[in-house]
């Protein structure tokens, strides 16, 4: 008597394993281009803000800030200076890789009075795709 067997045999199960990993990674590789790409437009946008503080910072005072801190931190010698900051959070916000934001003053590019940037993924200056500075100076 001839008996059926059920089931998928284990190279079945392998080779359907592989091809759900292939799949799976990707999916992987995609969804890191995309999250790269957010994380420079949330830098971008950041960048933007900041500016925007430190602009009206400036209107306020008619100086512009000493250092970044200065736009949630009160220095005590402005008697125009906003109560409360100049953004909503209590705190200078961080860049999308955890790194701080740089406010630059000195050497501030085509005599613009101060320059912001992210120094990207890698947190060091230069470098290209992720790691690549975003610059105020640099936005359209």
């Amino acid at each position: 008597m001839l008996r059926s067997e059920k089931g998928f045999s284990l190279m079945e199960i392998l080779v359907a394993l592989f091809i759900i990993g292939l799949f799976a990674g990707g999916a992987a590789v995609g969804v890191k281009k995309i999250s790269d790409g957010a994380k420079k437009k949330r830098a971008i946008q950041d960048i933007r803000v900041l500016a925007a503080a430190i602009d009206q910072f400036e209107m306020d005072n008619g100086i512009y800030p000493k250092g970044i801190e200065e736009l949630v931190n009160d220095p005590g010698d402005l008697p125009d200076y906003q109560p409360g900051g100049y953004l909503n959070k209590r705190e200078v916000p961080k860049d999308p890789w955890k790194h701080e934001y740089l406010y630059v003053r000195e050497g501030a590019p085509d005599d613009a009075p101060y320059d912001l940037l992210s120094y990207g993924a890698d947190g060091s200056e230069g470098g290209d795709g992720k790691e690549k500075d975003i610059r105020l100076s640099e936005l359209d």
